[in-house]
């Protein structure tokens, strides 16, 4: 399977409503999409193709998350069911998101990054199919625009 997952019959939500948001959230996706690909084992033996994270270690996260700091956090933390605020109460480290994604160097031996990847490669289930992780990812920021 090629690389550009064709995401145009997924369902998602009305792009009358937010347009800007929508637009902004699918090239995201487009470039998550990629960036999954490329972190973690795919597999393809199914009707959709499906991200495989049983394996995959606080390396593993580390890496897609510094692949791509404005889409990856946002994308594992709504994901994840990790805000901020659920992330500093759970793990005792504050601001998470922004921490992460606002940063221009490299997440590597930064300290919150790390134990960020080391969640997720913790709570991660063990495989999730694209559509199940973009359209949560799409009504999750829908959410978040809406309050």
């Amino acid at each position: 399977m090629d690389d550009v997952t064709d995401m145009s019959d997924w369902p998602r939500p009305s792009g009358d409503e937010l347009p800007e948001l929508y637009e902004e959230t699918e090239g995201m996706i487009k470039r998550a999409n990629g960036i999954l690909r490329n972190h973690f084992q795919v597999d393809s033996s199914g009707s959709m193709d499906c991200i495989v994270f049983d394996d995959a270690g606080q390396d593993d996260f580390l890496r897609a998350l510094d692949a791509d700091h404005e889409v990856m956090v946002p994308l594992f933390q709504k994901v994840a069911g990790l805000p901020d605020r659920e992330f500093e109460r759970q793990y005792g480290v504050s601001g998470i998101g922004q921490r992460l994604k606002g940063r221009k160097s490299s997440l590597k031996g930064y300290e919150p990054a790390e134990r960020f990847a080391e969640v997720l490669s913790d709570v991660m289930p063990g495989s999730l199919n694209l559509e199940s992780i973009f359209y949560t990812f799409f009504k999750m920021r829908e959410s978040d625009q809406r309050r």
